[in-house]
């Protein structure tokens, strides 16, 4: 399992490497909703963290379609709030074998209490799957028994647990009402088209072409993820376009 900490901390597990964190450019680029999400679970987490008596809010959970901003926002308020992200991709670390998943689980509530962090648990259906879903298996019963009680005991002065989903109704009732959950909305046109025009610019091209596609077909773009791709096929694109300065390989003659 690799746990990465956040923008102000290191990457942990097999390896460690210094983390980047965040572009923090794309937090204002983002729209009024994404800025108005950030200031809502920025000023509780920051409440919380300052004040130990206070037995509030344990945890969030950020759903929404693909590609809307969930995980970027965990790590832009890791960032912020100058704290460690403990970065988990929930598929790696689900295990079939009686005990595995369980142990790990309470590693790592463990490890962000003693650091003080936020803690990310991305994409937590492949996890903590509703118990009564036909899907669900015994393994899946002992997780969420184990993930339910690491919630109750969590001390919300020293860690802050995120879970991220696409498919909020997969996950266990009992979770769901242990945590605040909170909608990211598809981003209007004018966000998607200032997300494309930075991304250009990062890129050295012209973003006359992919702001006119995304204008003509909106329905097609609905994420930020897919302006990403829409602007990396035009950059391929436009480098094709280019005169190369080493001439052609032979491979192509």
């Amino acid at each position: 399992v690799h746990l990465f900490q956040g923008s102000r901390g290191e990457r942990q597990g097999r390896d460690r490497v210094r983390s980047s964190g965040p572009d923090l450019r794309f937090s204002q680029s983002r729209g009024e909703e994404f800025r108005t999400i950030f200031q809502k679970v920025y000023q509780i987490i920051n409440l919380q963290f300052a004040n130990p008596d206070l037995k509030g809010i344990k945890g969030f959970i950020f759903y929404g379609e693909t590609g809307v901003g969930k995980t970027y926002m965990a790590k832009l308020l890791a960032h912020e709030l100058s704290v460690p992200l403990l970065f988990v991709d929930s598929t790696t670390i689900a295990r079939k074998h009686y005990g595995e998943s369980e142990q790990l689980v309470s590693k790592l509530f463990e490890e962000a209490s003693h650091n003080k962090a936020l803690l990310l648990f991305d994409d937590v259906e492949a996890l903590f799957l509703d118990r009564t879903k036909e899907s669900s298996e015994g393994w899946n019963v002992s997780q969420n028994n184990v993930l339910f009680h690491q919630i109750d005991d969590l001390d919300s002065s020293r860690c802050a647990l995120i879970l991220t989903t696409n498919l909020i109704t997969f996950l266990d009732k009992a979770l769901r009402d242990r945590l605040y959950a909170i909608e990211f909305p598809v981003p209007n046109l004018v966000t998607l088209l200032a997300i494309a025009e930075l991304k250009c610019r990062d890129l050295k091209i012209s973003s006359e072409g992919v702001q006119s596609k995304i204008q003509s077909a909106p329905e097609s773009f609905r994420s930020i993820r897919s302006v990403e791709m829409l602007v990396l096929e035009d950059y391929v694109t436009q480098l094709q376009s280019r005169p190369s300065n080493h001439g052609s390989s032979s491979l192509l003659r």
